[in-house]
This record gives C-alpha cells, sequence and structure tokens, in this order.
C-alpha cells in the first residue's frame, strides 16, 4: 500500500505562527477594549463612593435600619397630612399645624426634609421605653427661642417624661426636671448655628445620657426620669415651644447606641469623616 509522503512539522515555525496569533487577539482585545467594559472589572469611583456612605460602605437609611429601629420616619413626603415609619411597625405620624412638606433632604441619600415653622409638629403614636434608647435625627435651625425648642419630647409636664431640643443660647439639651424629674444634660458649647445642618443623636442608658453631634461626643450626663406614656412628639415640647427649621430622617431606638453605630450613621449620611 503506498502511503502519502509526511510533511516536517518545522517547530520554530508554529511557535512564530502561536506568537503572530497572540499578538493580533492582544490587538484586538486592546482596541474592543476602548469601547466596552470588560464585566468582571470594578469601577473604582462607585467603590469608593460606596466606601464613603458609612463604616460598611452602606447608605444611610440602610445604617439606621439595620440598628432595629422602634421608628424610623424618613419626612419624604410632599403633599398630605401624616408622615410613614419606614420600619412599619407603628403607624403614621400626624402632622400639625402647616409644616412645608418637600423641602430638601439634610442629609446624603435623603430626598426631601420638612421645614418647621414654629408653630408646626408631629405627633406620632410612639411610646418611648424609659430605661434605654435613642434619639436620632438631622436638623438645621432658622431661628433660636427665646427659652426652647423641641426637636423630641414625650412628657406630662411637671409629672412624667422628658424633652430634648435646642435652647436660648444655641446649645442642645436633653431635660427631665421639668417633667417630673430630676436633673439635665446639654451641649458643652453653643453648638447649633442657624442655616447650619447638624446630625443630632441622644442616648440614654439607666440614668446617664449622651449628647452626639456629627458622630462625636458633645455632652453627658446623668438624670433622674419618670416614664411617661405619653406619645412622642417631633419637632415641638408637648406640642408647645416648637422648633423653627428643617428636621430630617428622625429616628428611635429601643437601646442606647455605641458610639461607634453613631459615628457610622453621621459617616452615612457625609457629617463625619
Amino acid at each position: 500500500m503506498l502511503r502519502a509522503p509526511s510533511k516536517r512539522v518545522d517547530s520554530h515555525s508554529l511557535l512564530s505562527r502561536g506568537a503572530r496569533a497572540h499578538s493580533v487577539l492582544g490587538a484586538i482585545l486592546l482596541f474592543t477594549g476602548c469601547f466596552f467594559s470588560l464585566p468582571d472589572q470594578a469601577d473604582p469611583k462607585a467603590a469608593a463612593d460606596a466606601a464613603s456612605e458609612g463604616g460598611n460602605g452602606r447608605a444611610y437609611a440602610d445604617e439606621v435600619l439595620a440598628d432595629a429601629p422602634l421608628a424610623y420616619w424618613r419626612f419624604d413626603e410632599t403633599s398630605g397630612s401624616t408622615v410613614v415609619d419606614a420600619t412599619g411597625k407603628t403607624t403614621p405620624g400626624n402632622l400639625q399645624g402647616t409644616p412645608k412638606l418637600g423641602e430638601p433632604g439634610l442629609g446624603a441619600g435623603s430626598r426631601y426634609s420638612i421645614r418647621f415653622d414654629g408653630k408646626s409638629g408631629v405627633a406620632t403614636p410612639l411610646v418611648i421605653p424609659d430605661d434605654a434608647f435613642t434619639l436620632e435625627a438631622i436638623v438645621q435651625p432658622a431661628s433660636f427661642p427665646r427659652y426652647e425648642s423641641g426637636i423630641f419630647c414625650s412628657e406630662t409636664f411637671k409629672v412624667n417624661g422628658f424633652r430634648m431640643g435646642v435652647i436660648n443660647n444655641a446649645i442642645f439639651r436633653f431635660w427631665t426636671d421639668e417633667s417630673g424629674g430630676a436633673g439635665n444634660v446639654q451641649t458643652n458649647d453653643r453648638t447649633a448655628a442657624l442655616g447650619v445642618k447638624v446630625h443630632v443623636a441622644v442616648t440614654k442608658e439607666g440614668s446617664v445620657v449622651k449628647i452626639y453631634l456629627n458622630g462625636a461626643l458633645g455632652g453627658q450626663g446623668t438624670v433622674t426620669m419618670v416614664p411617661s406614656p405619653t406619645q412622642l412628639t417631633i419637632a415641638t415640647t408637648n406640642l408647645s415651644n416648637p422648633f423653627d427649621g428643617q428636621i430630617d430622617e428622625p429616628a428611635v431606638y429601643g437601646v442606647a447606641l455605641s458610639e461607634q453605630r453613631i459615628l457610622g450613621h453621621a459617616r452615612a449620611a457625609h457629617f463625619a469623616p
């Protein structure tokens, strides 16, 4: 049987052709890479933006909800007479007076806030636990009161509960001494400024109260508080002494959040480095 003559395989030729094919493939990839993003490549800017949102790369609302608040009102409404609790745990709060809805949000990731006019507020269905809790909001005062303006309040005057707000010398304060208890805690200096946004958090654990501004401890002390069955109001003290300015993202927790978690919230809202 006749066999076809075999051809010699030139290994040098094969290597040369392989090198040329590799070069051509590389050129094609380089060319197409100018027009298409490879799916496994991370966007460095997006990663940096995500990292800047908070300690865990989460948006502000995610940071808040991760700490299981009792209630969290985002104040994203643009019309109506109620504000929705984002946790779904409580019924909506009722607007009192004529606050202006749909104002620009005060923190990163916030769509809207509410502008209170010194004659309005929010009545909520929430009853605050007496032993441990955290109050949190982003606020921007437009004016200072003759005496006080409320941010959070749950009290029967001279009987039980507490107030938390800004007093006339631009200091944030938490007090129980006009609510049947004893003592008050305030920030160490003039820490509020007209037209300036600030992230405020107040924690109470037992008798110890701490006030944080933009994630940093601004004042601490002890109080005696008489438990109150009175439902929480926002932007007023017992529907009197209303707050004049914007409030955004108020939240209440059934525990005293740690300084680390409060700092994480402030970072997510872009109020702390």
